[in-house]
């Protein structure tokens, strides 16, 4: 039997078409260029200060937190002791005062002034004990302890804390004295037996505390 060759042609355009068919269509785009936010310059104190003329000042700072003073509040004033030796004052201290003692021991005076009341009558007092690292007190426990006076139209709560087991043993007389929107810290600290004779010049010192 004789044998039939048979091919099959494919034309090469009918390849060509086909596979051109197949073939992704390409497309370009032109994306616009971002545009990026201005910041504005990091502010500082000077610029700050011409943002608002009405801002408060920063005079005081609360267990590391910085407090703002509003505007306007009242100056107090006082007259120290003769002994104690005036210091300069500081961002954070409205005056400072060193007393020293006959035999060298020395003691720290500090007056501060707050915004408002201050983060709290209880939460100050808290904060006093915790330098001599004495417990916190309930606002009852606090109250039995503090004693209170009124002086020239301000009123004073007024606290003695010890530590005679603390290294070395410390003490603390202090005065809170709210003033119209702001409070008064004073604070004295040093070793027991010192601030047991600068007591009562503590105590005058704070009667002649008074508005201007």
């Amino acid at each position: 039997m004789p044998i039939i060759r048979v091919s099959i042609f494919v034309p090469a355009l009918l390849v060509l078409g086909l596979t051109g068919c197949r073939e992704a269509k390409i497309t370009s785009y032109r994306a616009p260029k971002e545009t990026l936010p201005v910041l504005p310059p990091a502010m500082t104190a000077d610029t700050a200060a011409a943002t608002s003329s009405a801002a408060p000042a920063l005079t005081g700072t609360m267990a590391g937190t910085v407090v703002p003073v509003a505007s306007g509040v009242a100056e107090l004033k006082w007259t120290a002791p003769a002994t104690w030796q005036s210091k300069p004052a500081s961002s954070m201290r409205k005056a400072t005062y060193a007393v020293v003692g006959d035999n060298g021991e020395a003691g720290d005076l500090s007056i501060v002034v707050l915004s408002g009341d201050g983060g709290g009558e209880l939460s100050n007092l808290n904060r006093w004990r915790g330098q001599l690292q004495l417990n916190s007190e309930t606002a009852m426990e606090a109250e039995a302890e503090a004693a209170h006076f009124t002086a020239n139209g301000l009123k004073f709560i007024v606290v003695d804390y010890a530590n005679a087991k603390a290294t070395p043993p410390s003490r603390l007389l202090g005065a809170i004295v709210p003033a119209g929107d702001a409070t008064w810290f004073f604070k004295l600290t040093g070793p027991v037996a010192l601030l047991e004779r600068e007591k009562p010049a503590f105590l005058d010192f704070l009667k002649t505390v008074k508005a201007p």
